[in-house]
């Protein structure tokens, strides 16, 4: 333990002034410096590298709960814990971790955390703020390809911040007390507002999801790490993040989130009844954005689980699941927001969502694009090249693209979207753009059915697949507006004359040699169509409350239908409006399809 420097109890490690911790080798633990307890941990305008741990903390390792961790102008690089987690440093709750102005590089983890890795209790059991700003991660690793005896999962190529569920973290805290008391050092743990540790057994042990965590990133560079598991750059598994002008760019996960993994683990939603809980979970995260020292409303606005803001996600690769670039997971209370960020040339190599994959883990989840976000370029080799949704795991579930601009994508199904939707669950789309991949003039979004009776065999047209698809199922409701334009291609912002909307579905006719998106507007007056889809009598849109209509009145130069739902037989269809001014059909007259 501790390649350099070991203790049972160290007051504070201090590394300033142009200090080097070089090329140490620990058979255990902390390739320079091991403790069982330390107060603090700082590293200021100094180098550590090349440093070994035959365990966890490439460089630093601490079993109990560090005080401070900060570190500032600080370079990490070619370090490796060999079958652990962390190849910078590996700790148990600490509070709080700052990294500022720092340059992680080629550092190497067995487990999860190529860089840094940091592991706290559930439900306020101890709290850890994990900040890092003007930072970059760039060649770190987590993975067993180099040391097969890896002795955990390898998350987070860069950085894994892990929060336990509750009753594991009970464990934690009186397993470290009992250390402590055997040893007569230091001061008993308790979970805050409680007397006593709550046993794994009790009542108590599992009230709500809760999370004693809270990950925040401003302007950190994350280039070309990647993981054995989830989450090429960054792993965050049940703890909230909020990401601030942040890059991605080249990182590689082996199962899912190319770029970024947010992850809720199954158990802590079965054992915490999230189904009634969502409420707790947002104000779990404004408190943890407060005592973070993030009071300003702009942060605390929404309290999403996972807020993504103006960043950028270019060229990462998940290899055999889904998320090229973001993978994440939502439940009621436990949503995920993306506003004004890119996602651009990211690939989902082995399944779905080549920018973006979205899975549901309970109803009343939610998920928003929105606020200028493009996904350009993406690839999946199966469903939804630019974005893939399920929300099957229960109903009232809901993702909205709000100004988001789809275009280019390439996918097996789906080039640009796919929706996968329980009962009452539904995708919203409000001034939204989505081009296809087709290489024609048309702007018209097309549709593909799925048979909701038989998911095991999906119904679907024969022939080649179709690139720029949104797919949905009989059945799904979902809301759509869209914004009227002017002829020097400006938002119409004053309702000058009257128009009308109509919204309705129209047959795909059959793919023709050379069109990419393997789609043609159909012919209604077909007298003998050549696929039962192609009659336009077996799909319409029901409009599914009384007195609603299909016509929607220009306001403000929107028009919006507040419900919609999908009808007929599985097919290709395309998704039409008309617009029309009242005042003169002839002077006026426009049809577009988005």
């Amino acid at each position: 333990m501790g390649g350099a420097v070991h203790g049972l109890v160290v007051d504070a490690l201090v590394l300033s002034a142009g200090a080097v911790a070089a090329d140490n080798s620990a058979g255990g633990h902390g390739g320079f410096f091991h403790a069982s307890r330390a107060r603090s941990l700082i590293i200021v305008n100094a180098t550590a590298s090349g440093n070994k741990a035959g365990g966890s903390g490439g460089v630093l390792s601490v079993a109990a709960a560090p005080s401070l961790v900060s570190f500032t102008a600080a370079t990490l690089n070619s370090n490796t814990a060999r079958r652990g987690s962390g190849g910078v440093f590996n700790m148990l709750v600490p509070q709080p971790v700052t990294l500022l102005d720092s340059h992680f590089t080629s550092n190497y983890a067995g487990g999860s955390g190529g860089a840094l890795s940091v592991s706290s209790p559930l439900t306020g059991a101890l709290f850890c703020n994990v900040s890092i700003a003007n930072t970059s991660f760039t060649g770190n690793s987590a993975g067993s390809d180099k040391y097969p005896l890896s002795s955990s999962i390898a998350n987070g190529g860069a950085i894994s911040v892990v929060s336990s569920p509750k009753f594991r973290a009970s464990a934690v805290v009186a397993g470290m007390n009992a250390s402590t008391q055997a040893s007569g050092q230091g001061t008993e743990l308790t979970e805050p507002g409680a007397n006593t540790i709550l046993p794994a057994g009790s009542s108590n042990a599992a009230v709500s999801l809760d999370s004693a965590c809270a990950l925040m990133l401003e302007r950190v560079a994350f280039e070309r790490n990647k993981c054995s598991g989830s989450g090429g750059a960054l792993a965050a598994t049940t703890c909230p993040v909020l990401m601030l002008e942040c890059t991605f760019t080249g990182n590689t996960a082996r199962v899912s989130g190319g770029g970024v993994a947010s992850i809720l683990e199954l158990t802590e939603l079965a054992a915490a009844g999230i189904e009634d809980k969502g409420a707790d979970a947002r104000r779990l995260r404004m408190r943890l954005l407060a005592s973070a020292g993030r009071a300003n409303p702009i942060f605390l606005d929404e309290a999403w689980w996972l807020d993504i803001r103006s960043s950028v996600f270019d060229s990462n690769l998940a290899l055999l699941n889904c998320g090229g670039g973001l993978y994440t997971d939502i439940a009621m209370g436990i949503g995920s927001s993306v506003t004004g960020s890119t996602f651009r040339a990211n690939t989902a190599n082995g399944l779905h969502g080549g920018g973006v994959c979205i899975i549901s883990r309970s109803g009343g989840a939610e998920a928003v694009l929105s606020e200028g976000t493009e996904l350009t370029a993406n690839t999946a080799s199966g469903r939804g090249g630019g974005l893939y949704a399920d929300l099957s795991s229960g109903g009232q579930n809901a993702v909205t693209l709000h100004r988001v601009a789809l275009s280019r994508h390439e996918a097996e199904e789906g080039g640009g979207a796919f929706l996968l939707a329980a009962p009452t669950s539904k995708l919203e789309l409000r001034n939204w753009d989505a081009l296809g991949a087709s290489g024609s003039d048309t702007e018209c979004w097309p549709l593909l059915l799925l048979d909701v009776s038989l998911p095991s065999k999906e119904l679907e047209a024969p022939g080649p697949a179709a690139s720029g698809l949104l797919h949905v199922r009989p059945g799904t409701p979902f809301q759509a507006s869209i914004r009227l334009y002017n002829g020097l291609g400006e938002p119409v912002q004053q309702d000058l004359l009257t128009f009308m909307v109509d919204v309705s579905l129209e047959p795909a006719a059959l793919p023709v040699e050379g069109n990419a998106a393997g789609l043609l507007m159909g012919n209604s007056s077909d007298s003998a169509p050549q696929r039962p889809w192609q009659d336009p009598s077996l799909a319409f849109l029901d409009p599914g409350v009384p007195g609603g209509s299909l016509t929607a009145r220009v306001v403000g130069g929107r028009a919006a239908w507040p419900y919609l739902t999908v009808r007929g037989w599985p097919g290709r269809y395309w998704l039409v409006f008309r617009v029309a001014g009242t005042e003169d059909d002839g002077l006026f007259q426009v049809w577009r399809c988005l």
